[in-house]
């Protein structure tokens, strides 16, 4: 055993080296600390390297920050300057600047770029920008936070530390003055620039360079810098949290003997003791990442920032206050040896009866509650485990390539009847397996669990219970992707209704429920209705939840949305705009939400006709996508499909055809040629071929994603039925008929059996069939066909330009045959219909105003009227000329 020269007592702890035991050491980092940071810093000099040196911003213990004009680039930057002489050694220095060169890989509008580095005059540098705001560490000497503006804040921060993890960076040195502020917006700075150390080396400067000791996570303390972690972020975001609310660090004022004892063994005060006036759940998020045990704390920071968000909104947070059982735990884990004698077993009983009955009766509530849900875990666990994941062991089943869908078929099968005793856990296995059939694109099973689980949890649990509303949102949300809108609408009023009873008209689920019932208004043509609901819908999230929430940003965009569909494109433009400006305030240019608004910005664009803006601002999307993510990740290839659509949309077939060959040949390295993305790309590549003649390759890669789509996905697969759609009408345009007509009975026998089909496609494959008994000569079959698709439209949808293109279909099935009079008088107001809603035509169907025409010029030059088919024919080619 060592013993330490300075007190006597035993050496043995990881950061004990250098012969000195722990509290020594602690004190020589804590007076280096200080003699270092108040220490009269060199005089400044004139140049190094590059950049010209204007005036010292900061100084610390491993070197000096100057703000500096870079030469010939004219940038004024901040430089930090570290003399060679500061590094432990070479090993030390070239760690420093692989660090440096991990960090300038970042790309995050919350996190302080590293522009370069370098070595001249004797020192070793890096440059970054420079942000006049200053640090939070001065901020908060000048100012104090509220808790929401804190919360807030940190909320920011924590999400930027997330993507750095995701990106395999610790940053190892959080404290105030590390996070810079950019106006109100924090800055992420020095990421991971304090150098590692091996345990071992001296804890005067293992401490100095893994930061400020008052910050340090307590395993840092006791195992050396080989336990830094994500989760030693999170505690010294925590501490960063624990200072802005209360004004002082956990143990501010503890001595540098006692700061390592401290932050390994005591817990922190409440922060409400401190500041009495602060939200509880606040105090609740703060603690857990105070937690001594890393596992305790939050998994990552994306929790820890998800949970900040559930504050601001007034939700329900995830982190759960310390049990009584936990608390007396800690006590007795830091009090073993008295707490063995008499003394302090009464001590824990003092303690164990001074809670009142109320918190008593909570606490057993809680228990009881606890145990309910560690059951519900514990089966829900045994089922994934015994009767889905089970199913993959070849001891069982030999398909080694068994699908996820019959895996999914086979568990559900057995949960009929397993659960009768225990409705709450089949309501959550059920609920599970909904949102995974759903993510499959299988609506119609998820539709069937969640009808299931709705029921289950209305008969054991009050009307209000969240979870039951939450039911009955995911309920609606199946029914809706199906297009069964009459069935959804319901559910959401009553969901609506008692989330604004129970949570009040701001709250994020009711918001979440209303704007699905915007969706469900639009996927309807009800436009008028939908933008209504939106627009107060807009209204209440700007008034209670502020212009930079993010449910007021997803209301602008929604709204902005509905404008678009209603052909009020200034409006709609002026609303992306809102939201994209917004975006980028709060989250910067490159964040998931602004890079939406930006591809529905470019999409304004085109329907305005704005050509030029729109591909620039879609070409813009996909070289952020590229930078940030790469060249094949999945988003980045979603860009190149969606800017071929673009094209494909604006009739440059040719652009959209090369653009959709390099999103499927990304799409094919990157996530293999059976995935849904890649057989989607096929099909739409398929498609492009087409209109650009080339039958052969079209049909060749349409059937090729058919049969592929066929043997991974099976026919009920939404994407497989669309992909039939798309090749039997190349079939048709090829002059396949027999093969069309085939595959369109197919599709149309498929859609009919499964009642859970959405009628779109239903409708579809009938109509498609009708074009190819037309096709055949077959007028009266196709008659039969397309009248059925017109009187079904009709029906829902009566004033849908759809419905009317159909009539106009119809109508020349019934002048093939001899009709005159009556073929006129449907394709006539069919006609009219079409010229009203021209505005309501997407793109990529506009020709159809054109194709009734056509007809209604057809069916005159077949009766015989040759001056009606010359005025039509005149009046179709004025209307394409001005169009």
């Amino acid at each position: 055993m060592n013993i330490c020269p300075t007190c006597g007592a035993a050496a043995s702890g990881m950061l004990s080296s250098g012969g000195l035991c722990i509290k020594c050491a602690g004190v020589r980092a804590l007076e280096a600390e200080l003699d270092t940071f108040g220490a009269e810093p060199a005089s400044m000099p004139q140049r190094i390297g590059p950049y010209e040196l204007l005036d010292e911003i900061g100084h610390g213990g491993m070197g000096r920050v100057f703000l500096a004009r870079q030469e010939g680039l004219e940038r004024i930057v901040a430089l930090k300057v570290v003399s060679e002489q500061g590094f432990l050694s070479t090993e030390a220095e070239l760690r420093f600047r692989r660090e440096a060169r991990t960090i300038a890989r970042l790309h995050h509008p919350n996190i302080v770029t590293i522009h370069d580095m370098g070595r001249a005059e004797g020192c070793v540098y890096f440059s970054m920008e420079y942000i006049e705001g200053g640090d939070l560490a001065r901020r908060l000497k000048e100012r104090s936070y509220s808790p929401r503006q804190t919360a807030q804040l940190m909320t920011t921060v924590a999400a930027a530390l997330a993507y750095a993890h995701r990106e395999g960076v610790i940053h190892r040195d959080l404290k105030p003055s590390n996070i810079l502020l950019d106006g109100e917006q924090p800055r992420l700075a020095d990421f991971g620039l304090a150098t590692d150390t091996e345990p071992g080396s001296d804890v005067t400067k293992t401490m100095a360079m893994l930061g400020t000791p008052h910050y340090l996570a307590p395993e840092a303390v006791k195992g050396g810098s080989r336990l830094l972690s994500t989760a030693s972020d999170i505690y010294a975001l925590g501490v960063v949290l624990f200072e802005m609310l209360t004004g002082r660090t956990p143990f501010a004022g503890a001595t540098a003997v006692d700061l390592p004892r401290l932050l390994t063994e005591a817990e922190p005060p409440g922060p409400r003791l401190l500041s009495p006036g602060l939200p509880r759940d606040l105090e609740t998020i703060c603690l857990k990442c105070l937690e001594k045990d890393p596992a305790q704390r939050y998994a990552t920071a994306q929790d820890l920032a998800d949970d900040l968000g559930r504050f601001l909104r007034g939700d329900s947070i995830r982190a759960r206050r310390p049990s009584f059982t936990q608390m007396v735990y800690r006590f007795t884990r830091r009090h073993r040896v008295g707490v063995a004698s008499a003394a302090s077993i009464a001590l824990t009983l003092v303690i164990a009866t001074i809670a009142s009955v109320r918190q008593a009766v909570r606490a057993t509530r809680a228990e009881q509650r606890a145990v309910a849900a560690a059951h519900a875990s514990d089966e829900i666990s045994k089922f994934l485990r015994d009767d889905v994941l089970s199913q993959a062991d070849p001891a069982f089943q030999s398909d080694r390539d068994l699908k996820l869908r019959t895996a999914l078929d086979n568990a559900s099968r057995h949960i009929s009847g397993r659960f009768a005793d225990e409705p709450m856990v089949e309501a959550d296995l059920r609920e599970t397996l909904a949102h995974t059939y759903y993510s499959l694109g299988l609506f119609g099973e998820a539709e069937n669990h969640e009808r299931r689980t709705l029921a289950l949890r209305e008969n054991a649990l009050p009307a209000d219970d969240p979870s039951i509303l939450r039911a009955m949102s995911d309920l609606a949300s199946d029914l809706t992707s199906e297009d069964k809108f009459a069935e959804a609408e319901p559910l959401l009023r009553k969901a609506i209704a008692t989330y604004q009873r129970v949570l009040g008209p701001a709250n994020a689920e009711t918001l979440n429920a209303r704007n699905l019932l915007t969706d469900t208004y639009k996927a309807e043509g009800r436009l008028p209705e939908a933008e209504a609901n939106s627009a107060q819908l807009l209204a209440v999230a700007r008034a209670a939840r502020g212009p930079d929430d993010l449910q007021t940003r997803t209301a602008l965009q929604n709204l902005a949305a509905i404008y678009f569909a209603e052909e009020k494109y200034p409006e709609s433009e002026k609303l992306n705009q809102e939201a994209l400006d917004a975006d980028i305030r709060v989250q910067g240019a490159d964040s998931p939400i602004a890079l939406s608004a930006l591809g529905n910005l470019a999409s304004v664009f085109w329907a305005e006709g704005k050509l030029q803006k729109s591909e620039s601002e879609n070409l813009r999307l996909l070289e952020i996508r590229r930078r940030i993510q790469g060249g094949d990740h999945p988003d980045t290839l979603r860009a190149m499909h969606n800017l071929a659509t673009t094209y494909n949309d604006a009739g440059e077939t040719a652009k959209a055809e090369e653009w959709e060959r390099r999103a499927l040949e990304g799409r094919r390295r990157a996530l293999g040629p059976e995935h849904s993305d890649t057989l989607s790309s096929m099909s739409s590549l398929a498609s492009d071929e087409i209109e650009l003649g080339h039958w052969p390759e079209a049909i060749a890669l349409g059937t090729q994603a058919l049969a592929i789509e066929r043997r991974v996905l099976g026919v009920d697969h939404f994407l497989t039925r669309n992909t039939m759609n798309i090749v039997a009408r190349m079939l048709l345009k090829a002059g396949r008929l027999a093969d069309a007509e085939a595959l369109d009975r197919e599709l149309l026998k498929v859609c009919v059996a499964d009642p859970r089909t959405g009628p779109r496609l239903t409708w579809a494959a009938e109509a498609g069939l009708g074009s190819v008994l037309f096709a055949e000569k077959r007028y009266a079959e196709s008659e039969a066909s397309l009248r059925h698709v017109w009187s079904e439209r009709v029906k829902s949808q009566p004033n849908d330009w759809a419905t009317h293109a159909a009539a106009s279909q119809l109508g020349e099935a019934i002048a093939a045959q001899g009709r005159f009079p009556e073929a006129e008088s449907i394709e006539l107001p069919a006609y009219r219909e079409l010229a009203a809603r021209a505005g309501q035509i997407p793109f990529r169907n506009r020709h159809e105003m054109a194709d009734a025409g056509e007809r209604i010029v057809r069916l005159y030059a077949a009766w015989r009227r040759p001056d009606e088919a010359e005025s039509w024919r005149k009046r179709i080619a004025g209307a394409v000329q001005s169009s």
